[in-house]
């Protein structure tokens, strides 16, 4: 029968326990401890003496079930991987060095559910037929400089019986190499000699100081290429660590230009930065450069070349690139900051501005009419650099909606013209830049708006039921022409036309039982004391008014507030016109019987309390209530929200016991209470680095523990758990064993 043993072991639920006695050399016999299972048992023969690259047979014989099943046979080789299937009663193996040789079997019972049921163990002693070399441990390291050398000792197992020799390959071995010629001599002989009956010989290498300095680096010995009778086994490799034995050289960096002008727009100033060293040194450099102004707008700069002084010189020489503009700024100070080795330096740079302001003169009207087209004389101050960019924020909503380019005079029109819905004041904006880049802004003054006729705006059917219609921004005439709004009638649909009731610069009507769809037409007429009419109509949903608020604890929105802390609800505009906040209630559980009753109220825009502790007589105190409640003159809304109260920290205890029978300390945490959600996240560390994460049902309803097996600690041995919640929150608890 052939098994995946892979899912053999994967169903596996007996560990077997097998006592080996090795009877005479290489065979073992393996005796199984009686359990309540059913056991194997067998013999594993191997050779009394195994040869290094040589096959061997392993051979398992005699082999019973004590249940009187069929046994599955699985025999590892040294050196290689685990068969993915049942061997058999023997194999042949090879093993690669010389040493304790460990030959393991492991029997297996047949079936749907395979079981491990027995094992065979044995070792032998794997032996070389020719002497081996190998390199002798190298304890030191040396220091470059005049008369140094890096040496290693190559040895044989045992004495050779006839001449014989071997290569040594000699490799840098660290992250900056070491080079022949400049830092040792390349050896011309790489082959080391033993007559016969040698057993060691040394190979030496020369070093060469320089005056360069350098990280510690090593050399890489490595054998090869053995003579007729010699073989290479473990270590084929030493390694011999260069100490450097120059000063470290102290870096400076200097500039000769401390200030300059930063140039127009377009142009790149160059400050040239120098470094110098006292001595020579392959190491880098890293250099940052900063703005110590911190404007909003950076002048521009470019940092050109990497920053390193080449290894064998003293010296090198970078530049910094000032990028011009045409903005009028502060002057700026940038910083260059160089980082070598654990040292560090600045020198600052001071960019000078040179830009300077467009003065502008606009022609701006104090009144205007709707729709009426014009033009705006703008002139330019002289020290503009033509052509000039020109923007223009005609309705003074901060947006600007026309813009002219490669404008040549210093006096030109711009066109213009206000939008019939603009119902002012307004302050529009023009904007001139010239092709230096400097820049002139002109704000206008208040102007005052004269309508052609009425204006508002539809602010569509709102409820709750009966829904009704609310004209908004009512306008009409200028800041000289008060003319008024006399009359506002509306139509839900296809009813009949109804007079509005006019409030300030607000009219409403009620639909009645004209309200038959959820979306609909809707119309308005606005006529003013002149005779002036304006019809304003828009297809809408009719929605029902909101009465939105916010929370907010420790300047943060939330729904979940901690015990005592102070809680601002902030009201927020309705999605409706007309309307106006009523009242605040603020309600609460405070006695633990399950009823909320008022505990705060209030009138304002903004309301602040005190949340209350989160448990109150042993009890949740439950959810906060909070209502707002907006009103109409003819309807009232209100909105509700609930706010968790919870605790600051979560809470719980950590107790060691040690366990009886095995001697482990068990580490265990109980009794976790937290209100913010209903885990909280626990991890225990037993203090060796070996830590584990679960997650616990935090009460106050329900509990749960986590027993952690921390293995054999001793007396004095601190465990720490860590409660984090799901807002964050964390606690710390310390226990040290008895």
């Amino acid at each position: 029968m052939n098994l995946d043993l892979h899912k053999r072991r994967h169903h596996t639920s007996v560990v077997w326990l097998a006592l080996c006695s090795v009877l005479g050399v290489g065979t073992a016999v393996v005796g199984v401890a009686p359990t309540a299972q059913a056991a194997a048992t067998g013999t594993l023969t191997i050779p009394d003496t195994i040869y290094v690259g040589e096959p061997f047979v392993v051979q398992v014989a005699n082999v019973t079930d004590s249940a009187g099943g069929v046994v599955d046979i699985e025999i590892k080789c040294p050196d290689q991987p685990r068969p993915v299937a049942p061997t058999g009663p023997s194999v042949t193996c090879v093993v690669s060095k010389p040493g304790t040789v460990s030959i393991s079997v492991n029997l297996w019972s047949q079936g749907s559910t395979p079981r491990l049921i027995g094992g065979l163990f044995a070792q032998a002693s794997a032996v070389s037929r020719l002497p081996y070399a190998t390199f002798a441990p190298v304890t030191n390291s040396v220091s470059e400089g005049v008369g140094a050398f890096a040496r290693v000792t190559v040895t044989l197992d045992r004495p050779t019986p006839t001449p014989v020799s071997i290569d040594v390959d000699v490799i840098s071995g660290g992250s900056a190499p070491l080079i022949p010629g400049l830092d040792y001599v390349e050896p011309t002989d790489r082959t080391v000699r033993f007559a016969t009956g040698a057993q060691a010989s040394d190979f030496v290498v020369e070093l060469l100081d320089d005056d360069i300095f350098e990280y510690g680096d090593s050399l890489i010995f490595a054998l090869s290429n053995p003579s007729e009778g010699l073989a290479i086994y473990s270590p084929r490799s030493a390694r011999v660590n260069i100490s450097d034995n120059d000063p470290r050289p102290m870096i400076t960096m200097s500039s000769a230009t401390t200030s300059l002008l930063e140039g127009d727009l377009g142009t790149e100033t160059a400050v040239e930065v120098s470094f110098s060293a006292t001595g020579t040194s392959d190491l880098p450099m890293s250099v940052v450069v900063n703005d110590r102004t911190n404007q909003p707008t950076l002048r521009g700069y470019r940092w050109r070349q990497l920053a390193t002084i080449p290894p064998g010189s003293t010296s090198a020489t970078n530049t910094l690139m000032i990028v011009g503009d045409g903005i009028v700024e502060t002057d700026e100070v940038i910083e260059l900051e160089m980082y070598n080795a654990g040292f560090s330096q600045s020198i600052f740079v001071t960019v000078l501005n040179d830009d300077r302001p467009l003065d502008l003169t606009v022609g701006f009207p104090s009144e205007v009419i709707t729709e009426d087209p014009r033009e705006l004389p703008v002139t330019v101050s002289s020290n503009a650099v033509l052509p000039i960019y020109v923007e223009v924020d005609n309705e003074g909503d901060g947006h600007f909606d026309w813009s002219a380019s490669d404008i040549s005079e210093l006096a030109f029109d711009v066109p213009w013209a206000v939008g019939d819905d603009r119902v002012g004041p307004f302050s529009p904006t023009i904007r001139v830049t010239d092709s230096k880049g400097a820049t002139g802004i002109l704000r206008s003054t208040p102007i005052a708006v004269a309508n052609s006729a009425p204006t508002g705006s539809l602010a569509g059917l709102q409820g709750p039921a009966p829904y009704g219609i609310t004209v908004s921004n009512l306008r009409d005439g200028s800041l000289q022409h008060h003319d008024e709004i006399v009359a506002v009638r509306v139509r839900c649909g296809s009813g009949a036309w109804r007079d509005a009731e006019i409030s300030g610069p607000t009219a409403w009507a009620s639909c009645g039982d004209d309200v038959h769809a959820r979306s609909m037409w809707i119309e308005a007429e606005l006529t003013d004391d002149q005779g002036a009419v304006r019809n304003l109509r828009e297809f809408t949903r009719a929605k029902n008014v909101e009465a939105p608020f916010t929370v907010s604890s420790d300047g943060r929105l939330t729904s979940r507030v901690d015990e005592g802390a102070e809680v601002v609800l902030t009201g927020g505009p309705t999605n409706a016109v007309g309307w106006q906040i009523d009242y605040w209630e603020v309600l609460w559980d405070d006695n633990g019987d399950g009823e909320p009753t008022l505990q705060a109220d209030g009138v304002e825009a903004n309301l602040t309390f005190t949340a209350p502790a989160y448990l109150i007589n042993d009890a949740s105190v439950g959810p906060i209530i909070v209502r707002r409640t907006v009103s109409s003159p003819t309807h009232q809304t209100s909105t509700v929200t609930q706010i968790v109260v919870t605790n600051r920290l979560p809470t719980g205890n950590l107790t060691l016991e040690r366990d009886a029978e095995s001697g482990h300390v068990i580490a265990t945490v109980s009794d976790v209470l937290d209100m913010t959600g209903p885990r909280v996240e626990v991890t225990i560390d037993c203090g060796n680095g070996d830590r584990d994460t679960q997650h616990l049902l935090a009460g106050p309803d329900s509990f749960e523990s986590w027993p952690r097996d921390c293995g054999a600690l001793r007396s004095g041995d601190r465990v720490t758990a860590w409660l984090v919640d799901a807002g964050g929150a964390r606690t710390i608890l310390r226990a040290v064993v008895d």
